[in-house]
């Protein structure tokens, strides 16, 4: 009994201090003046993240090159925190340097061995951390109260999937692959999302200085592409996971997993809404 009573405590705890972790985290995006402890967790969790993807690879006996992979995720992570033109300017030459630098770095250590995987692979973790990351901070800086939507939204549509799948989940979605989703619990994640998205712009129509930049029909279109990227997201990392036998990508979070684990869906959902910001014009070319 008395060990129960821990255990329950100590579970408590942990859930305490992910509200709170999770609470400083908004309040920080929320307040403009708080950006630049944003911009620098940012980079800190892109390093962190390819060091995870990294040791994914490594139990598959790939060799992706860290020298590379974490200097340029966080300087692509770093980027986002730059005004749209210096952004979109630095962008291609970014890229440019990193596959250049992968081919450069991977033939100075290894030769032609293992070339077809480790090079590929760094450029991708590069991308799937540092680009992702980069597009956040992005909308953080620039579009502060879409990435509190954002972020609601994928919180959503995970809660509205846990409680829908639970209760009514009868058809798997994807049983290799995460056989405890079904297509009830996305079907409930996607409306939870919409809705959600949905009162958060009258909400901040009402309280905000500024009002919320997209009108109904743009809230309702982009809350569901944020749910259908947070699902994908998920999904792609349990695949990279399952590819390499691991349970889960690190320990970061302790008995939450790692960085990966945490923020996998969050990723994509902040690449779909710059995607879908861009090709509504809210973002300029």
């Amino acid at each position: 009994m008395p060990f129960s009573r821990l255990f329950t405590g100590f579970s408590q705890s942990r859930y305490r201090i992910g509200i709170l972790g999770a609470s400083v985290f908004l309040i920080c995006i929320g307040l403009p003046v708080l950006h630049p402890l944003v911009i620098v967790a940012a980079m800190f969790f892109s390093a962190w993240g390819v060091h995870e993807l990294i040791r994914l690879a490594d139990a598959r006996k790939y060799d992706p090159s860290h020298l590379v992979a974490i200097p340029f995720s966080i300087l692509l992570t770093w980027l986002g925190s730059c005004d749209h033109v210096v952004f979109i300017h630095a962008l291609p030459i970014t890229l440019a340097a990193l596959v250049v630098m992968s081919f450069v770095t991977h033939m100075s250590v290894y030769g032609a061995n293992g070339s077809l995987s480790s090079v590929p692979l760094t450029v991708f973790a590069t991308l799937y951390l540092g680009l992702s990351f980069g597009l956040g901070v992005h909308i953080v800086c620039y579009y502060t109260i879409i990435a509190l939507m954002v972020i609601l939204g994928t919180w959503a549509t995970d809660t509205g999937a846990f409680l829908v799948g639970c209760r009514c989940g009868k058809h798997k979605m994807a049983p290799t692959m995460s056989p405890k989703k079904s297509w009830e619990g996305l079907f409930g994640g996607v409306i939870t999302c919409m809705l959600a998205c949905v009162v958060f712009r009258l909400v901040a129509n009402r309280y905000a200085t500024d009002g919320f930049p997209l009108d109904l029909v743009s809230t309702l279109s982009l809350g569901f592409l944020i749910s259908i990227a947070s699902v994908i997201g998920d999904l792609g990392e349990s695949i990279l996971k399952r590819d390499a036998n691991i349970k889960d990508s690190g320990k970061l979070f302790g008995g939450h997993g790692g960085l990966l684990d945490r923020t996998d869906s969050l990723l994509f959902a902040f690449m779909v809404t710059y995607l879908f910001l861009s090709v509504t014009k809210h973002i300029p070319y």
